[in-house]
């Protein structure tokens, strides 16, 4: 069912945008604790690959893995990927040049978890209106079903 449910997620604009910001901050999170814990670089790219659970956060991972095996720079393997905003390869080539990428992750994770905290919220309040037309019709057949017995006696008399 969750495939099902995904799928369905991923078809609907905010809701895959929801999703995809979700996964980034799943993603530079684990990777920030991960690599802030002395796990080794690819070794937490690997246990983050697991964690983004998106598929298009997961394929920039693994592009950008395989640009550091190759010798190169992690921040050119995101932006290659094109899976991650320019703003991330940035963030992370000058965390890679002042070799404090655990910081320039921290700030990421931030970013991102505002983005998406504004994001629900904006579907909360898209959501609202049709909650109470759903409360307003469900209230309006009990009520009919509680009083239309009383009023159809009335007619017998």
């Amino acid at each position: 069912g969750k495939k099902y449910i995904n799928h369905i997620l991923r078809v609907l604009p905010l809701f895959s945008k929801i999703q995809y910001e979700a996964g980034m901050v799943r993603f530079f999170r684990s990777f920030r604790s991960l690599l802030g814990a002395g796990v080794n670089f690819l070794q937490a790219l690997d246990i983050s690959y697991s964690i983004a659970d998106h598929k298009e956060v997961q394929k920039g991972i693994k592009i950008a893995r395989a640009y550091v095996l190759k010798g190169k720079s992690f921040s050119q393997g995101l932006l290659v990927s094109k899976a991650f905003p320019t703003l991330v390869s940035e963030m992370a080539q000058i965390g890679e040049q002042s070799s404090k990428i655990e910081n320039s992750l921290e700030n990421l994770t931030t970013y991102y978890e505002d983005n998406l905290d504004n994001l629900t919220s904006s579907l909360i309040k898209m959501i609202e209106p049709l909650l109470i037309v759903f409360l307003g019709v469900i209230i309006g057949t009990i009520i009919l079903g509680l009083y239309l017995p009383i009023f159809k006696m009335g007619e017998l008399f």
